[in-house]
């Protein structure tokens, strides 16, 4: 799994070319980003300047939001979908082909399957779109139980998203999954043990504080780990049927946007890292390393195959099993430790 910051946990009214360089200095792989502001960037330059920030810094566009309303009638719907062409089109150039869509938790419709009926349509719609474009779309269903006043629940759980997609039935459609979400919705962890692996596109990584669950609101989120969730039981959960994407950080607190950016990105890295289940490998500074291993023991990580010394050049880290951290904190054994099972590049 890939870690990655979502711009809404930090100081918010940065500019994009400032979130790419606190996403990189933090150690993300990933950051999500506004498809506008990366279309503003390209206005004032190019496509390929947009594709170059995120490539000089080592950071991932790893998921933008689509503002599309999957509730919309009327003859107006797919000229609606239609003007999205400019940001499919940007986001194919840049690599970043996951865009993510939010379906609606609430509804006036008294029909429910008539609703759900013109939620399937433009969603094929929309999908189909995308699809031209080389983008996948990432559902978010959203638990939170907002003031809705003449609606009710619609589309809130995570069985109620796979219900969705599989009626769809479109290749390019999965499930963003947000922990938060899950908890106050009243989602099914066998619902996410059972789905296939390949329909899930993203995660949002937060937690939840003690309490009713209905009282919950956005800027209540804690950090994940700190929280009653159990968000390392659905990380092995997410590990066991295949996921390896990004693991993006979601917080609303003031906070966290209080800090100071970089180091708010910087704490946020940590608890990401410190909330991947075992067998997930963790990234490890290389002055972590030099100070835990002997000489000879860093030059052999440094040139095992696969390059791990320019990963050291590029990034400043390697990738280190978790067994091997209790060893590296005492500095000991110093050499039995360090072996080729305990550290992995990916390219």
């Amino acid at each position: 799994m890939k870690s990655c910051l979502n711009p809404f946990t930090i100081k918010q009214g940065l500019n994009l070319e400032t979130l790419v360089k606190v996403a990189s200095e933090a150690k993300f792989e990933g950051l999500e980003f506004s498809m506008e502001e990366a279309l503003k960037f390209a206005q004032e330059g190019s496509d390929s300047e947009v594709q170059e920030l995120f490539m000089m810094h080592h950071v991932a566009p790893a998921q933008w939001m689509v503002r599309a309303s999957l509730s919309q009638t009327g003859p107006g719907v797919e000229q609606a979908y239609r003007g999205l062409v400019p940001q499919f089109k940007l986001a194919q150039t840049i690599g970043a082909p996951l865009a993510m869509v939010v379906v609606p938790s609430r509804t006036a419709e008294a029909d429910l399957a008539a609703a759900t009926r013109t939620v399937v349509e433009n969603l094929r719609l929309l999908a189909g779109i995308a699809a031209d474009y080389g983008v996948r779309l990432a559902l978010e269903f959203i638990g939170l139980r907002y003031p809705a006043e003449g609606r009710r629940d619609f589309i809130v759980t995570l069985g109620q998203t796979l219900d969705l997609i599989s009626t769809t039935n479109a290749p390019n459609v999965g499930v963003m999954f947000d922990f938060y979400h899950y908890y106050t919705g009243g989602s099914k962890r066998e619902d996410l043990q059972a789905m296939p692996g390949d329909l899930l596109y993203f995660v949002h990584a937060d937690d939840a504080p003690p309490g009713d669950v209905n009282a919950l609101t956005d800027p209540m989120r804690v950090l994940p780990g700190e929280g009653v969730i159990g968000v390392l039981d659905l990380l092995r959960d997410m590990k066991a049927i295949g996921y390896d994407g990004f693991v993006s950080l979601e917080l609303f607190g003031d906070d966290f946007r209080d800090m100071d950016p970089s180091q708010a990105a910087r704490r946020g890295f940590r608890a990401v890292n410190q909330t991947l289940p075992r067998d997930v490998l963790l990234p490890v500074t290389v002055d972590v390393l030099e100070a835990s291993l002997s000489r000879a023991a860093m030059q052999c990580i440094l040139h095992l195959p696969g390059s791990i010394a320019s990963k050291h050049t590029e990034h400043g880290f390697v990738l280190v099993e978790p067994s091997a951290i209790p060893h590296l904190s005492r500095g000991e054994p110093r050499h039995s430790c360090v072996t080729r099972a305990h550290f992995l590049v990916n390219f």
